[in-house]
């Protein structure tokens, strides 16, 4: 049964979310937040209209962002993302985040930063699909590293091939990165298809520009 804030109406998680959110209530004992309700984040729930339970360090970087424990880039990232994780409903956490990038949210709190200077190519392709589903490439991202390598082949070469040959090791590239930021809740075969998908994808919209 659950006993968070939308307990009702609700379909039952099924158990990895569960088993998740057991680990989300270890790290959130020791953190003091008066809009925790058990070990749901009620400003990202509100914003999802459903249970939102925090992971791994999020609670920690809301608690230092610029703007803490309010509604900032961390509550409306994880309220976004909690649809895609929890409820495996990518076209709601696509549309949310639209919204909350509309409205600015994302900006809330957030440190300044230089852009993300990364060149044309299937790599910037890429970047712009990638970010169209809600996944937001940061200067941190082993990511950044390939999709330059993409693009750098792909001027000096005029044509996507190297990343076509290389697509597997993109792939495996975008899944670490799913797991260092999602958690390893879908298997590693989906993921790196879905990503296969998406390399292919970029090579060809780049070629029939």
């Amino acid at each position: 049964m659950r006993t968070g804030m939308h307990a009702a109406g609700v379909p039952d998680d099924p158990w990895h979310v569960r088993w998740r959110n057991q680990l989300g209530a270890l790290h959130m004992r020791t953190m003091i937040c008066k809009h925790r309700i058990d070990t749901v984040c009620a400003i990202a729930t509100e914003l999802a209209g459903r249970d939102v339970v925090p992971w791994e360090n999020v609670c920690q970087t809301c608690t230092a962002c610029e703007v803490p424990q309010a509604v900032n880039y961390v509550t409306a990232s994880i309220a976004a993302h909690a649809w895609r994780r929890d409820a495996g409903d990518n076209e709601t956490a696509a549309r949310l985040h639209a919204q909350f990038h509309a409205q600015g949210l994302f900006a809330i709190g957030r440190p300044a930063q230089e852009p993300i200077e990364i060149g044309e190519g299937p790599g910037t392709v890429l970047h712009d699909l990638l970010a169209a589903k809600g996944y937001e490439i940061t200067p941190t991202c082993s990511c950044l590293g390939m999709i330059r390598q993409m693009n750098e082949h792909a001027i000096a070469d005029g044509n996507a091939d190297w990343s076509r040959r290389n697509k597997r090791l993109i792939a495996d590239v975008m899944v670490a990165e799913y797991h260092r930021w999602r958690g390893r809740f879908i298997l590693d075969t989906v993921l790196r298809t879905y990503s296969t998908r998406l390399i292919l994808r970029a090579c060809r919209e780049w070629e029939g520009r």
